[in-house]
C-alpha cells in the first residue's frame, strides 16, 4: 500500500482553492467545532499564500478542504458544515 496517496484523490467534487492539477495538494480535513482547527486552517491558508505569492510559480498549490465530522465529541458539526456550504458558496470553487 502506498500511503503517499489519498484513497480518494482531489477532484472537481471537493472544495479547494487554485488549479487540481497543481504540482502541490495540500488536503486539510476540518471540523467548524473544533477550536483547533480554526488555528490550523489558518496556518494552512498562510502556506497556500506564501505558495502562491511569488515565492514560487503561480498556481503552484492547490488546497483542497474536506469536511471531517466526529458526531460523538462535536455533535453540531454537519449543521455547521451544511451552513458553511451555503454561506461560502463562490468563494471557493465547490
Amino acid at each position: 500500500m502506498n500511503f503517499n496517496q489519498l484513497f480518494v484523490p482531489p477532484s472537481e467534487r471537493d472544495r479547494y482553492q487554485g488549479m487540481l492539477n497543481a504540482p502541490v495538494i495540500l488536503v486539510e480535513y476540518g471540523n467548524y467545532q473544533c477550536p483547533q482547527f480554526r488555528e490550523m486552517h489558518q496556518l494552512i491558508q498562510a502556506i497556500g499564500q506564501d505558495f502562491n505569492s511569488g515565492l514560487t510559480e503561480k498556481n503552484s498549490i492547490c488546497v483542497v478542504f474536506r469536511h471531517f465530522i466526529e458526531h460523538s465529541i462535536y455533535p453540531q458539526a454537519q449543521k455547521a458544515a451544511e451552513g458553511s456550504s451555503r454561506d461560502r458558496i463562490g468563494t471557493l470553487k465547490k
